[in-house]
């Protein structure tokens, strides 16, 4: 406990929750089905996709090992911990995804084109319109990205909306 004032201050020693998740899957894994993982993402998470990255370079100029990343959204927040246990992965392979929008853009390299390759809209699987996080935001879409990242995110924080809103390209 620390005190401020007169008011006193609890550390919040809950672990972290949230609603955002991503990682990448190997689809020639041996410590997991590839197919039973994604399927139990599907069940996981209201919105989720899939993205085959297969042109993916290493620095020596080689091809990466083709792999997955996925990204899945749900209503309730959860654990790493738990979300790993409910698709059957470790949790070391399942991450908080700081942002969605960006991790969505990131499944065909949107902003990263210049030194990553494009990949087709095409490829992605999801269950959600991914057009909407790939196409430039006008003003209208910007505010609605804000506006539901506030009410979904509970953000009551400018500086959280400050760095949400760069991150998502709404700074306009």
């Amino acid at each position: 406990c620390s005190q401020i004032g007169i008011f006193t201050t609890m550390k919040d020693s809950a672990p972290k929750k949230d609603r955002k998740f991503c990682g990448v899957l190997y689809p020639d894994s041996e410590s997991y089905s590839f197919s039973d993982v994604k399927e139990r993402i599907k069940s996981v998470f209201s919105e989720w996709a899939f993205s085959l990255h297969d042109q993916d370079v290493c620095d020596d100029g080689t091809l990466k090992k083709p792999h997955v990343h996925w990204v899945g959204r749900g209503t309730n927040p959860q654990t790493v911990e738990l979300v790993a246990s409910k698709i059957g992965l470790q949790s070391h392979d399942v991450e908080y995804c700081k942002s969605f929008a960006a991790q969505v853009r990131y499944l065909i390299h949107v902003d990263n084109s210049s030194d990553k390759f494009l990949y087709d809209r095409e490829r992605v699987e999801s269950s959600f319109d991914c057009s909407a996080f790939w196409d430039k935001l006008d003003d209208k879409k910007q505010s609605e990205l804000l506006f539901n990242y506030i009410v979904n995110e509970h953000c009551t924080s400018t500086l959280e909306l400050a760095q949400f809103a760069f991150e998502n390209g709404c700074w306009a």
